[in-house]
């Protein structure tokens, strides 16, 4: 029996958020290294990484229709290994409280959680070390 893959919820807002996530996954070997994991992410950020990245990637929802929320409670039902969410710091979303809670839960069950390319950049090389427990 194969072992479960390991899971990366993958998120982005408008924007310049979603150009450095699709960035980040098409940098030296980060796509081969993302392709070992199981991936979801939100309609657009999903949409935009398998068409710009060539990376399939499981949609969860639109973000500001509760797909933040959807990532959530995979988060605090121990479904979610690693968050990347790439967030636009200068708008305050409308979904602003939303995104407040995942990245609290994420704090509080100690999931890796990346908000822009420098964690991003950290955690992808712990992924690719396997001498390194994660």
């Amino acid at each position: 029996m194969e072992p479960k893959k390991r899971v990366i919820a993958l998120v982005a807002h408008d924007g310049m958020p979603k150009q450095d996530i699709c960035k980040f996954i098409n940098y030296g070997k980060n796509k081969e290294i993302l392709k070992n994991f199981d991936l979801i992410g939100t309609e657009a950020t999903a949409k935009m990484i398998h068409e710009i990245c060539q990376l399939d990637v499981r949609s969860i929802g639109h973000g500001p229709a509760g797909g933040d929320i959807k990532i959530a409670n995979e988060l605090i039902d121990g479904r979610l290994d690693y968050l990347f969410f790439f967030i636009n710091y200068d708008l305050v979303q409308a979904h602003q409280v939303d995104i407040d809670m995942l990245v609290r839960w994420a704090a509080k069950r100690n999931i890796p959680l990346a908000v822009n390319r420098a964690t991003a950049d950290c955690i992808i090389q712990t992924l690719a070390n396997p001498r390194i427990e994660t």
